[in-house]
């Protein structure tokens, strides 16, 4: 599956973690912001983290539909390590990275 991936992304290493891009995403918002090690939209990233905090389900399944190349996975893992996340990229072809 990840060979019809092949030339096509590179791995970036960033101060937020190691992220599989597409290589030509110099229009693209989210992946120019993970690859200066900011977090695309922090605010949903907070949100989540206070409902969790709030009434957050230890046996919970998180899916993470449209997430942003995997950064918004990694990111509500830092406040439950354990947290089993379904994630889906819907777009651009790039689902077999996940």
């Amino acid at each position: 599956m990840l060979q019809e991936l092949e030339g096509k992304v590179e791995l970036y290493e960033t101060e937020n973690g190691k992220y599989w891009l597409p290589k030509n995403s110099e229009k693209d918002i989210v992946c120019q912001q993970i690859k200066n090690g900011k977090v695309f939209d922090w605010k949903i990233v907070e949100e989540l983290r206070k409902i969790y905090l709030e009434r957050g389900n230890p046996s919970a399944i998180m899916l993470d539909v449209g997430a942003n190349f995997g950064q918004m996975s990694v990111e509500f893992t830092r406040f439950r390590k354990l947290l089993p996340i379904v994630s889906n990229e819907a777009g651009g072809g790039y689902s077999p990275l996940f």
